[in-house]
C-alpha cells in the first residue's frame, strides 16, 4: 500500500493493490469522509500510460527545441534579408558612383581631345592592352559575388586601368600646352605700333630717289613721335643701339628661329641682354637715320631671312 498526502486540507490517499489477475486498483480516499473512488487498471494499461507520459514529455521537449530552432532561423532569415537590402543599396550606390566617375573621365578625355585638336598634337598610342587586362580581372572575380556586384567591380577595375593612362596623357598634354603657350608668347604676332602702313614688304621706289627701285625688307608704319613701340613677341634683346641708316635700333631674338627688327626710334627703353615680354614697350617712335618722317621700320626674320610680316599679324 502507498500513502501520499499533498498537504491540502482535503488529503487524498491513493492505494495501489496488485492482484493475481494482473490488475491494479487505485483507491482515491478524500480526508473529509467523502465517497471513496476506485480506479481499476490492467497492468498493460499502466505501462501504456507510463509510455504515453514519456512520449508526451519527449514530444513536448522536441517540439520546444524545434520551436526554438525555428525562431532562431527566422531571426537569422530576417537578419539576412536586412543585410541583403543593405548590400543591394550599397551596390546601387557603387553603381551610381561608378557611372558618375566614368562620365567625368569621359568628359576629361573629350576635353583632352578638344585641346589636342586645337593645338594640333596627336595622342600617343598606349602600349598596354587594356582589353586583356579587363578580361583577366573579370576571370579573377569571385564566383560567389552577386551578378550586380560582379558588374560594378568589373567597371571599377576598368576605370582604375584607365586612370594611369589618362594621368600620363594629361601630364604629356600639360607639357605640350606649356610649350605651345611659350611658343605663342614668343611668336611675333603683335602690331608693334598702331598706324598706317606707308610702305609694304617688297620692291618699291626709293623714298630718297624716285628713279631707283629697291627691296624693302619690312613694313613702314607711320605714328606720332614718341609713340611707344611694343615687342611683337617675347624674347631677349640681342641689340640695342645705333645702326647706320636705320638710326636707333632694337633687335629681339624670340627663339624658334624668329627675330624682329625695330628701326628709326627716337629713344630706346631696353638694353642688350634684357628679357622682354610680348607687348612690353621697348622704344619710342622717331625719325632717326635715313628717314623722311616719324615712323617705325618693322622687320621679321625667319632663319635669318626677312619675310613679309603681314601673315604673322592679326
Amino acid at each position: 500500500m502507498i500513502k501520499k498526502e499533498n498537504g491540502s486540507r482535503c488529503g487524498i490517499h491513493i492505494f495501489m493493490r496488485k492482484r493475481t489477475n494482473r490488475y491494479f486498483t487505485l483507491l482515491l480516499v478524500p480526508e473529509g469522509g467523502s465517497k471513496t473512488l476506485y480506479l481499476r487498471l490492467p497492468w498493460w494499461g499502466l505501462k501504456l500510460a507510463v509510455i504515453l507520459i514519456i512520449f508526451i514529455l519527449v514530444a513536448t521537449t522536441f517540439l520546444g527545441y524545434l520551436s526554438f530552432r525555428l525562431a532562431r532561423q527566422a531571426q537569422n532569415l530576417r537578419h539576412l534579408e536586412f543585410e541583403n537590402l543593405k548590400q543591394a543599396q550599397e551596390i546601387a550606390r557603387l553603381r551610381a558612383d561608378t557611372q558618375a566617375l566614368e562620365d567625368k573621365i569621359n568628359e576629361v578625355e573629350a576635353l583632352e581631345n578638344k585641346v589636342r585638336q586645337i593645338l594640333g598634337v596627336e595622342r600617343q598610342r598606349s602600349t598596354l592592352s587594356s582589353r586583356g587586362s579587363h578580361a583577366s580581372r573579370r576571370d579573377a572575380a569571385p564566383q560567389e559575388l552577386l551578378p550586380e556586384l560582379v558588374v560594378v567591380s568589373t567597371r571599377i577595375a576598368q576605370l582604375k586601368d584607365r586612370l594611369p593612362e589618362i594621368a600620363r596623357r594629361l601630364q604629356d598634354l600639360d607639357q605640350q600646352i606649356a610649350e605651345h603657350l611659350a611658343y605663342l608668347q614668343a611668336r611675333p604676332s603683335l602690331w608693334p605700333v598702331e598706324g598706317e602702313v606707308t610702305s609694304p614688304f617688297g620692291y618699291r621706289r626709293s623714298p630718297t630717289n624716285r628713279w631707283r627701285w629697291e627691296f624693302h625688307d619690312g613694313l613702314d608704319i607711320a605714328a606720332p613721335p614718341g609713340t611707344p613701340v611694343r615687342a611683337a613677341g617675347g624674347g631677349q634683346v640681342v641689340y640695342a643701339g645705333w645702326m647706320g641708316v636705320y638710326g636707333l635700333v632694337v633687335i629681339i631674338d624670340h627663339g624658334y628661329s624668329y627675330r624682329t627688327f625695330y628701326g628709326h626710334n627716337s629713344s630706346l627703353l631696353v638694353k642688350e641682354g634684357d628679357r622682354v615680354a610680348k607687348g612690353q614697350p621697348i622704344a619710342r617712335v622717331g625719325s632717326t637715320g635715313r628717314s623722311t618722317g616719324p615712323h617705325l621700320h618693322f622687320r621679321i626674320e625667319v632663319d635669318g631671312q626677312a619675310v613679309d610680316p603681314r601673315p604673322f599679324l592679326p
